[in-house]
């Protein structure tokens, strides 16, 4: 009987076609749920340390000189990245602002990082719809939309968010080059396949070679397919990198010359494999154990979608010496995106979370696959007992983390000291909507209707990581150079005067400042206060009582999440008159 059953079961099969209106209209309820998600504190929070304020100051620098070719960040260059992501940025402000930087804002300087998040997920739909159900495509994407990563690095003004997007338009057009009849492929899905390598590179360096390549010699080795190396035209490929990124690379090799250049390049990328750059190490596997929480909500799938892609590398593995061509299946494509860049990420020795979010699409589209797959093994998989058990206590850690996250954004709306009105409210809200959520999905599980229980786990979560977006910019605890620059604008409010920062040296501050604050060691601070005796200091505490000429104007206190540690910082200036 069972067997009979399983003969009757049908594969999963790709979206059909769909009008060009409902088309549109899918796209707009995908950029509505990414506007839910990232607006909320999009326009408030300050600029984050480090890396969004290095990026963002570099943007703004290069807005004020007019100089494309060498961003500098005060009077150091900035190289270790290409700059395409200054090239938009700077433009993004200036349209905002005319040209003028003194009316710029850390906001104007994330906008490409929003529209390439945005894009993301609608490209996450688009590969998803033709390797599944429509409704699951969707589902995938949403829940994309939603984990923590995307949540965060969508509200950032740095490169990673722009050199996903273009990896992920790569990944969608070889996808169109693989699983075609044998056949070349059309020129124009060659050149747009190149033309996002390319951009790609001139965004975050060679990733999205990374990326497209091992995924390519994955699937050749699983299939001995060898020709699909020549369907990519790799000579067309250089001809089209070469024309994105070749007139910078002479222009900036012209101006700093090329051995400069090829030491940043070198301790970039070899220098971060080889050595843990600013402390962030971690060791191999990290990724991988972290991938339920990088990948929340939709982790939930990770067991099926890894079984899943087990099976079609097998399959592909079997059949690999047979003469007819086996197509590219859509687990071994998934699985070869995923799999070859992971573990090079593993590999080296720096670590950070957003390293491996290049595979996030390829990643939500496997889970949602394992979990609504037809076939025989996933529906005994997924009838298991110990698996419901694991869903059950995913369900329930969905329901603790998105309560808990309405709670914080409630009671940061006080600052954190109390509930305000407005404050309770939502959290009584925030409450409601978890338990109904958590009850919906109970029940869609009991049904075995687990791509909707994940629809109701990432409308939870949304709605919960949403309010707590929103609720950050209330943080002011957090936010110490925000709060010196506060006080900076009711001491100097023409901005003039300058700044020396001693102790806490963030780069958020500089940002503040627009780059009027220098850095300046302790026993250099008599120095500069005889250059500049009109001068404001932002001096950490400890070191401040060893001036005891200078006027304390106002202490600020705040967590510095760089360094994990209480900040205490004196703003001070000399006795007037000068």
């Amino acid at each position: 009987m069972q067997a009979q059953n399983d003969q009757t079961i049908a594969p999963q099969t790709p979206a059909p076609p769909l009008p060009a209106a409902s088309q549109w209209l899918r796209a707009a309820i995908l950029i509505a749920i990414c506007a839910a998600l990232y607006l909320p504190g999009f326009f408030g929070i300050p600029a984050v340390d480090r890396d969004e304020s290095r990026f963002a100051q570099a943007s703004r620098q290069m807005l004020e000189s007019g100089d494309i070719v060498v961003p500098m960040v005060l009077g150091t260059p900035r190289l270790n990245k290409p700059p395409l992501i200054y090239w938009a940025q700077s433009a993004a402000a200036w349209g905002l602002t005319g040209g003028d930087s003194s009316r710029d804002r850390i906001w104007m300087y994330r906008l490409p990082s929003l529209f390439a998040a945005i894009g993301i997920v609608i490209l996450t739909w688009r590969i998803g719809r033709t390797m599944m159900e429509e409704p699951h495509a969707m589902i995938a994407a949403a829940a994309l939309a939603a984990s923590p990563l995307m949540f965060w690095e969508a509200r950032q003004a740095r490169a990673d968010m722009v050199l996903i997007f273009f990896i992920t338009a790569a990944m969608a057009a070889l996808w169109k080059v693989v699983r075609v009849s044998p056949r070349s492929p059309g020129w124009g899905v060659l050149t747009l396949f190149w033309l996002a390598v390319g951009l790609g590179v001139m965004t975050k360096g060679p990733v999205p070679l990374m990326v497209a390549g091992g995924a390519l010699l994955m699937m050749c080795a699983a299939t001995s397919q060898w020709r699909l190396l020549m369907r990519i035209n790799p000579i067309f490929g250089v001809v089209v990198i070469l024309g994105v990124g070749l007139p910078w690379l002479i222009a900036v090799v012209n101006r700093i010359g090329a051995s400069s250049y090829w030491h940043t390049v070198f301790g970039e990328t070899v220098g971060r494999s080889m050595q843990a750059k600013e402390g962030h190490w971690g060791p191999p596997g990290y990724y991988l154990a972290l991938a339920p929480v990088f990948l929340f909500p939709v982790s939930i799938g990770i067991g099926a979608g890894v079984v899943a892609a087990v099976r079609a590398v097998r399959e592909a593995w079997a059949s690999r010496r047979e003469e007819k061509q086996q197509p590219i299946s859509p687990d071994l494509f998934l699985i070869a995106w995923i799999v070859p860049a992971w573990v090079i990420f593993e590999a080296i020795s720096t670590k950070l979370p957003h390293y491996t979010m290049p595979m996030f699409p390829a990643a939500a589209i496997l889970c949602v696959r394992g979990l609504t797959s037809r076939q025989p093994w996933a529906i005994r998989l997924l009838e298991a007992a110990w698996v419901r058990r694991v869903m059950a206590f995913w369900i329930v850690a969905t329901l603790v983390v998105s309560l808990t996250a309405f709670l914080i954004a409630a009671a940061a709306m006080d600052d954190l000291r109390g509930l305000s009105l407005f404050g309770a409210m939502l959290a009584f809200a925030g409450a409601a909507s978890t338990i109904a959520g958590g009850l919906a999905m109970f029940r869609l599980m009991k049904n075995r209707q687990f791509a909707w229980m994940l629809a109701a786990a990432t409308a939870v979560f949304g709605l919960a990581a949403a309010s707590l977006g929103g609720s950050m910019p209330g943080m002011s605890r957090i936010w110490t150079s925000r709060q010196i620059g506060e006080v900076l604008a009711k001491v100097d409010p023409s901005g003039v005067r300058p700044v020396a920062a001693v102790g806490y040296e963030e780069d958020s501050l500089i940002f503040e400042t627009h780059g009027r604050a220098e850095r300046i060691k302790p026993s250099d601070l008599n120095k500069w206060l005889e250059r500049h005796p009109n001068g404001i200091v932002c001096i950490d505490d400890d070191p401040s009582r060893a001036f005891p000429e200078l006027v304390t104007i106002r202490a600020v206190s705040g967590f510095n999440y760089s360094k994990g540690r209480w900040a205490n910082v004196v703003v001070a200036q000399l006795v007037p008159p000068y």
